[in-house]
């Protein structure tokens, strides 16, 4: 167990954490997740250094999304941002339709990969 760790194999991930830079959303929830999850598979070898993503969504109006995210890792024990990107302010109605559609996707998959395929 390392330092402030209440429980051996217990792990809080999500909303539950103050995650540094990364902000708090389903999609770093799962992200952590899978740190955790890849951790636990590795026991008793060289642990992978994690690396965390974050993509949030939202639609301002049917058919019109933005896009906010970024790429982290863990250092000096935060997670730490190393990459971002966001909508653009201005962009045309074909880039924010496209970035809806992005949004659909995003959530058919991340839902798919965390609860199983919609049957």
């Amino acid at each position: 167990m390392h330092a402030g760790a209440l429980r051996a194999g217990v792990h809080v991930i999500g909303d539950a954490i103050d995650a540094g830079d990364m902000s708090k959303s389903g999609h770093a929830a799962n992200s952590q997740a899978k740190v955790c999850a890849a951790a636990a598979l590795v026991s008793g070898m060289a642990v992978p250094a994690p690396a965390y993503d974050n993509d949030c969504y939202f639609l301002i109006d049917e058919g019109h999304g933005l896009k906010v995210g970024g790429e982290y890792v863990a250092k000096d024990g935060r997670i730490t941002g190393i990459k971002g990107y966001s909508s653009d302010p201005g962009e045309d109605d074909a880039e924010r339709r496209r970035t809806a559609e992005e949004g659909s996707a995003w959530y058919r998959s991340i839902t798919g990969e965390i609860f199983g395929p919609a049957t």
